[in-house]
């Protein structure tokens, strides 16, 4: 890590305080957003971390290799292992954020942090305490608020459909629980990953929301792409996640029966409980070697390998905060060829991707095939395409982050400062940012 700048002086540096449950290098999603926001964050501040010490002994070698500021850890264990399952895991996380608050509070006690905030897990459906710690609290990003689209129900099936059914109504009632309304009337700032969460974030009663990847890109994932792509050469297209109801596969597979008269391979890296459907799906609608499943590829496999020999990156997600992977494969030089609703439809720049509009499931089938012909078409474009995106993902590097997340740091504190002098009590109306970064 580079040495400290002016701008770094122990003098400006703040007590940072994190709390992330899933804390370790070399992964993305939870585990790679807390160890890089604490390591990236420790260039300008004094950060500690509290986290659940799974990867603990890969933590402290990783720790062990490196020089320069770095963040104290802090585990938080529980008596009893989390029990298999998503209700076991969300019961241990729950419990978990309890010991995490009690810890917070001895910490907080002697070290007088300047700004508490909570990363993950980080959803608007579970609103954190560290609030009560009287400090500036800073919350996310965090998603949660979106949903997908019920005219899609056929391809979430009736348990699927149910469920998203029940999150419609989720959403119209989150704003009015006293316990996000209280997170977000005490937060000095919350960033969240898509317009749906922020706008139940306003309409709870949050002063300070700006709109904020999860994830952020490492130099080493800026890859330069390979040899153009040639007229008439196959395209090679890769779509990446866990095969479950939300992320909707059977879109892209319905997508590439409707352009059986091209040269296009779709490549798909994930594993997951609807593997075995999606495999009948796509041998139903005649695709053939045209699809290859490749199950679950390690995460440097993936970036390395899949994304540098593919031609562009299928998004299908109905229902999904900001989806990292989008943010990876465009670092990688990927034209990204998506779904124009939530995070992604977002955060994703015109001139980045082909987005699709979600209207009716054939006519964004259908857009989807459209988007995949233009590909095929024109190698020019998939090379223009690519070269936006991965100028794109660049201003999301994590250095960058830091220094913007920074920059806010020093609002809140500066916001705070204000509200002391006048009396002012923190639960103003809420004005919601548009900025993004």
């Amino acid at each position: 890590m580079a040495g400290r700048g002016p701008s770094e002086d122990s003098k400006d540096r703040l007590k940072i305080l994190l709390v992330g449950h899933a804390f370790w290098p070399g992964e993305g999603s939870e585990p790679g957003i807390t160890w890089n926001w604490a390591w990236h964050l420790s260039h300008y501040h004094d950060v500690w971390v509290i986290a659940h010490p799974l990867r603990r002994a890969a933590v402290e070698a990783a720790m062990a290799a490196h020089s320069g500021p770095a963040p104290r850890v802090v585990w938080v264990d529980l008596p009893r292992k989390p029990e298999q399952g998503e209700r076991g895991i969300r019961v241990h996380y729950l419990l978990w954020q309890r010991a995490a608050l009690a810890q917070a509070r001895r910490l907080h006690a002697t070290q007088h942090f300047d700004i508490v905030h909570h990363l993950s897990w980080a959803t608007v459906n579970w609103a954190p305490k560290l609030w009560t710690l009287g400090t500036s609290f800073v919350w996310g990003p965090l998603g949660g608020g979106q949903a997908a689209p019920l005219r899609f129900a056929r391809y979430l099936g009736w348990r699927g459909a149910l469920g998203e059914a029940g999150r419609h109504v989720r959403r119209r009632l989150l704003p009015f629980l006293p316990p996000l309304r209280r997170a977000a009337a005490n937060s000095a700032l919350i960033l969240a990953t898509n317009p749906e969460t922020a706008e139940i974030l306003y309409r709870a009663g949050a002063a300070h929301v700006e709109l904020f990847y999860d994830n952020g890109v490492l130099p080493e994932q800026l890859m330069p792409r390979r040899k153009p792509r040639q007229a008439g050469d196959q395209l090679e297209l890769v779509w990446a996640g866990r095969l479950e109801v939300p992320k909707a596969l059977p879109l892209a597979l319905e997508a590439m029966a409707r352009v059986a008269d091209l040269p296009v391979r779709l490549n798909i890296a994930g594993q997951g409980p609807l593997r075995t459907a999606c495999e009948r799906r796509a041998a139903a609608l005649g695709l053939g070697e045209r699809v290859r499943f490749l199950g679950l590829v390690p995460r440097q496999r993936l970036l390395s390998e899949v994304f540098a020999t593919s031609d562009g990156f299928l998004f299908t997600s109905l229902q999904d905060s900001a989806a990292s992977v989008v943010l990876e494969a465009m670092a990688a030089g990927l034209p990204v060829i998506g779904l124009d609703h939530q995070g992604v439809g977002m955060m994703v720049p015109e001139h980045a991707a082909i987005k699709v509009p979600v209207t009716s499931p054939s006519a964004t089938v259908q857009a989807l095939a459209d988007g995949i012909r233009a590909l095929a078409a024109s190698p020019e474009l998939g090379q223009r395409l690519g070269e936006a995106a991965r100028c794109h993902a660049a201003t999301e590097s994590w250095s960058r982050r830091a220094v913007r997340m920074n920059a806010l740091y020093r609002s809140c504190l500066k916001a705070r400062a204000g509200r002391a002098r006048l009396g002012v009590r923190h639960n103003d109306r809420a004005a919601l940012s548009e900025s993004a970064a």
